[in-house]
């Protein structure tokens, strides 16, 4: 019984020895999304329902560096992606007639969280999270040539304030095969890697001024891998 304790010990500690040290985590990221701009105050027409009507595919990329790790970890992360839907543009007197002109929303989803802990206690496979931070969304609309429209003399093109806050779980995939995963931490230097789910909830509207509001919430799934 004591050789079999002394040799378990001695693989943890050489998994120990050989991990290689750990300064952040990078993340893939994808879902489907509707920006809420129809929930602008004032508003007495859909505009998004009448010329979208329907999901639009948003993915991100995010960067962390890891501040302070103990029961969990603390980091500061930074985010880019895009968002793009396409559309047909609608008659001004009529909004639900369909004209044969094409249009695209895009937006580009910046955002840095200074708040970003993982409660990891380094044991058990399922990992909840949390992020708060704030955003600066990009966004621009062009026509079927794929020019920026403009409407009454103004280019459909702007930038938003606002703020997010996400709720997550990652799922440790090094749980799953051990062996690779040493080797991944050999070969490339990755520590960890996971599968997440997490639900983001953004207000992007300049902090509640009045105009157009780019956020709103949904599901987000992808890939994190820590180094």
């Amino acid at each position: 019984m004591k050789k079999l304790l002394l040799i378990f010990s001695f693989l943890f500690a050489l998994n120990v020895v050989a991990e290689s040290p750990r300064s952040g985590m990078i993340e893939f990221q994808f879902g489907f999304f509707t920006p809420d701009i129809d929930s602008e105050s004032g508003l007495t027409a859909k505009p998004y329902k009448d010329i979208f009507d329907e999901n639009g595919f948003v993915w991100r990329f995010e960067y962390g560096l890891n501040l302070w790790r103990g029961f969990g970890t603390f980091s500061v992360s930074f985010v880019t992606g895009m968002f793009s839907v396409d559309g047909l543009g609608v008659y001004t007197d009529n909004n639900e007639k369909k004209s044969k002109d094409e249009t695209t929303l895009n937006i580009i989803p910046n955002a840095i969280f200074p708040i970003n802990y993982a409660f990891d206690t380094h044991s058990f496979p399922i990992i909840p999270y949390l992020k708060l931070g704030v955003a600066y969304h990009i966004w621009w609309i062009t026509n079927g040539v794929g020019d920026v429209a403009s409407a009454n003399g103004k280019d459909a093109v702007g930038g938003k304030w606002g703020w997010e806050a996400v709720f997550g779980f990652r799922f440790l995939l090094d749980f799953v095969d051990p062996s690779a995963a040493f080797e991944f931490d050999n070969d490339i230097g990755v520590n960890d890697s996971y599968i997440f789910a997490e639900y983001r909830y953004t207000k992007i509207n300049n902090f509640d001024e009045k105009g157009l509001s780019l956020g709103g919430a949904y599901w987000n799934f992808g890939l994190a891998l820590a180094f």
